[in-house]
Order: structure tokens, then sequence, then C-alpha cells
């Protein structure tokens, strides 16, 4: 499960076994969302929404994340290395993305 949970979601068992995940993984397949979702919860207005990628990102054939894309959608690419990126909801809650890796941020 990712993100890790206390319990299991299927079988709501408290053994759960932590493993460590890597940080960079392969765009599986995504999609993009063109229009606003259904508010609630979105807070935006459609005269401010900009499309978004989501999609499945692999970890090292560990497990398929499936999470929203940083960027611009149009250039993503199934099989680009996409990188964790730590984020604040609008509540300020912390949660998750995925963004594309550049060749100057990969060395």
């Amino acid at each position: 499960m990712f993100p890790l949970r206390m319990r299991c979601t299927a079988c709501a068992g408290s053994e759960v076994v932590r493993r460590l995940l890597p940080s960079r993984g392969t765009l599986w397949t995504y999609t993009v969302q063109r229009f606003p979702p259904p508010s609630p919860p979105y807070r935006g207005s459609s005269e401010t929404f900009t499309p978004f990628g989501v999609g499945y990102v692999e970890l090292d054939d560990i497990v398929r994340v499936e999470s929203r894309l940083i960027g611009d959608p149009e250039t993503l690419r199934i099989g680009m290395v996409l990188e964790l990126v730590p984020l604040l909801d609008v509540d300020g809650e912390p949660t998750y993305a995925f963004a594309p890796v550049h060749e100057e941020t990969s060395k």
C-alpha cells in the first residue's frame, strides 16, 4: 500500500510490514484531466482550472502508484522517469505527486 497505512485496507489486519520504496519510477500509463473535478471537493473555478496529468507510476516492479503528475501534461510519455515530490494540499495536509526527472537533476 502506498502511502503506508497502519492497517491493511483489504482485511483490516494490523500486521503491516514497512518497506522502503524508491523515490523514482517509470510512468506506466496516464490520462489528462481536462475539466474541473466536481465541487466539492474541488475548490477552484472553471475559469482558473488548468489541465493536469494523472497516472500510474511503477516503482521498481514492486508497486504501481496512482498519482497526480506535475508539469505540462502534453510532455508526458509512457516510460519516462518520474520522481516523487512532496506537497501540501489546499488544507495544508501533506500529500505527494510525481514530476518528470530532467537531465540536470538526474545526475
